[in-house]
C-alpha cells in the first residue's frame, strides 16, 4: 500500500476534530496506516534488494522486534526531545509575507505545523546516528499532546516523520512504534537505533587530520532569526512587491499602511534603514533577496542531513565525527576536547559557506538584527555560519583524503600544553583566556563561547 499524500489528507473530515473527542484507539487506527505503508516501503526495497526485512514485530504489539544485524554490527542509540515553545512554536512572532489573491499583502507570522515538527524530528535524532558512522534502522516515537490538538495535526506529525527519514535518505529506516498520551504542553521524543561495525567518536582526532562539512550550516539560524523578528512580515511583502515590479515609493505606502492596520498596538513604523535598504534594490534584487530569506526558513523548519555521508565518512576513515546542531564553532569545540586538539578553521572557508546568505543579512541588519561580531552584511553572514545549529550537517576530521561529499573548513594541531585537554578532561573547567589555549580558532583569534547553549550557560 502507498502512503497517502499530505495534500490528500488535508480534505480527511477529522483534521479539526480535538484528540479528546476522538480517543486514543481512533487516532492510532487513523493514523497508523501512514507508519505501516513507509514500513512496507522499506521492507519491499530490502526483500527486492535480497537484504533481510528490518522490522520483524512493528507497531501493535508491547515491543517491537528489529531483525538480527549483520555479524560484527553495533547497535548505536540516541534519544532527542522537541517541546513548544523551546524548540518549535506553534505561532512565530513573524514569518514571510505572501500576497493574497487580490494582490493584498498577508502579514500573518508562520506557524509550526504537526509536518514540520516530524520533519525536524527524524532529522535531529537520524543525524546523530549518522554522525557515529551507522546506518539509521529505526526511530520510536513518543508524543505528548494537550487533548485540545487537532487529528490533523497528528495526521501531518506522521508525513513529517516519513518525509523527514526520506529527505535525508535514512532509506532503510523503519518506524518501530512509540507511545502517545495527554500533556499541558506538547513535546516529542524520539530514539533511533542505527548499526555499524566502527563508531566513530568525538575523540579521534590528531593533529594534521582535515576538519571538513557534509552538508549545510548557517542557513537554520539565518531562517530562526527571521521568524523571531515580526518586522520581517513588512520587509518580505516589501520584497514581494518590488520583486514583482512595483514602484517603490508605491510599495512602501501600501506596506506601512497594511503594517499599521495589523499592529493595533505598540509601534507600526517602518525601520528607516529598511525604508534605504528597498530604495536601493532592482527587482531582480528584491526577488533573489525572498528567495533567500524563503530557503532560510524551509531549513529552520524542515532540516535535511546528509545521512549518507556518515557512512561515506567511516568508510574513508573518519577519526572523529559529531552532527552540527548548536552551531560550528561549539560543536568543533566538543571535538577539540574530546580530542584534546585545536580546530583552525579556515576563514576563506567559514566565507564561502555565508556568502550566498549576505541577502538576507543585509536585510536582517536593516530590520534591527545586532551583531556582536560588526554592523556589516559579511561579519553577520560568518555569524551564522559560526554560530547557527539545527541545520544538522556532519563535521568530521580526516587523517588523509577528504571524500568528496566534505568541504574543508580548516585543520586540526597539538593542544597547548598549558591548556591540558584531553579526553579524560573532557568536560572540565578549561581556561579560554588566550590563543594558545583555545579550542576553536580562525584567523589567530579565539572563537571559543560561541554557539547555543541550553540553559543560557558557556561550557
Amino acid at each position: 500500500m502507498n502512503p497517502q499524500t499530505f495534500s490528500e489528507t488535508r480534505d480527511n473530515p477529522m483534521r479539526e476534530t480535538p484528540l479528546s473527542k476522538l480517543g486514543e484507539s481512533r487516532v492510532l487506527r487513523a493514523f497508523m496506516p501512514i507508519i505501516n505503508a513507509h514500513n512496507e516501503q522499506v521492507a519491499a526495497a530490502a526483500r527486492q534488494a535480497g537484504r533481510i526485512e528490518p522490522l520483524e514485530v512493528g507497531p501493535g504489539d508491547d515491543c517491537a522486534v528489529l531483525a538480527e544485524p549483520a555479524p560484527g554490527q553495533r547497535t548505536v542509540v540516541t534519544t532527542d526531545t522537541l517541546v513548544e515553545d523551546q524548540d518549535f512554536m506553534n505561532l512565530w512572532p513573524g514569518g514571510i509575507a505572501r500576497a493574497g489573491e487580490a494582490g493584498e499583502f498577508i502579514l500573518d507570522p508562520a506557524r509550526s505545523s504537526g509536518y514540520d515538527v516530524g520533519r525536524k524530528a527524524a532529522t535531529q535524532n537520524l543525524a546523530d546516528v549518522a554522525a557515529m558512522g551507522a546506518r539509521p534502522a529505526s526511530l520510536f516515537i513518543s508524543l505528548s499532546l494537550p487533548g485540545s490538538t487537532p487529528y490533523g495535526w497528528i495526521d501531518g506529525f506522521a508525513h513529517g516523520i516519513v518525509d523527514g527519514i526520506n529527505a535525508c535518505g535514512a532509506t532503510e529506516c523503519v518506524i518501530g512504534g512509540g507511545d502517545i498520551g495527554d500533556s499541558t504542553e506538547m513535546s516529542v521524543t524520539v530514539t533511533a537505533l542505527g548499526y555499524t561495525d566502527r563508531a566513530v567518536l568525538r575523540s579521534g582526532a590528531r593533529p594534521g587530520d582535515t576538519i571538513a562539512l557534509a552538508g549545510r550550516t548557517a542557513w537554520s539560524d539565518a531562517g530562526l532569526r527571521l521568524l523571531l523578528n515580526p518586522l520581517s512580515l513588512p520587509a518580505t511583502a516589501l520584497l514581494r512587491a518590488i520583486a514583482a515590479g512595483q514602484e517603490v515609493e508605491a510599495a512602501l505606502g501600501a506596506v506601512a499602511q497594511a503594517w499599521e492596520k495589523k499592529q493595533a498596538e505598540g509601534s507600526s513604523a517602518l525601520p528607516e534603514g529598511l525604508i534605504e535598504l528597498v530604495r536601493t534594490l532592482t527587482p531582480e534584487d528584491a526577488a533573489h533577496m525572498i528567495a533567500v530569506c524563503e530557503r532560510a526558513v524551509e531549513s529552520q523548519h524542515h532540516p535535511v542531513s546528509p545521512i549518507p555521508a556518515g557512512d561515506v565518512a567511516r568508510q574513508h576513515q573518519a577519526s572523529s565525527m559529531l552532527d552540527l546542531s548548536d552551531g560550528l564553532v561549539k560543536d568543533a569545540g566538543r571535538v577539540a576536547a574530546a580530542s584534546g586538539v585545536q580546530m583552525r578553521l579556515d576563514r576563506a572557508a567559514v566565507d564561502a559557506f555565508a556568502e550566498p546568505l549576505l541577502p538576507l543579512a543585509r536585510l536582517l541588519l536593516a530590520i534591527g538584527e545586532r551583531n556582536e561580531a560588526g554592523e556589516s552584511p559579511a561579519s553577520l553572514a560568518r555569524t551564522f555560519v559560526l554560530v547557527g545549529g539545527e541545520d544538522h550537517g556532519l563535521l568530521a576530521t580526516f587523517p588523509g583524503e577528504v571524500p568528496e561529499e566534505f568541504v574543508p573548513l580548516g585543520t586540526c594541531v597539538a593542544d597547548a600544553p598549558e591548556r591540558g585537554l584531553s579526553a579524560e578532561l573532557y568536560g572540565a573547567e578549561r581556561r579560554h583566556n588566550a590563543v594558545t589555549g583555545a579550542a576553536v580558532v580562525m584567523d589567530g583569534r579565539s572563537l571559543d563561547g560561541m554557539g547555543w547553549e541550553h540553559y543560557g550557560a558557556s561550557a
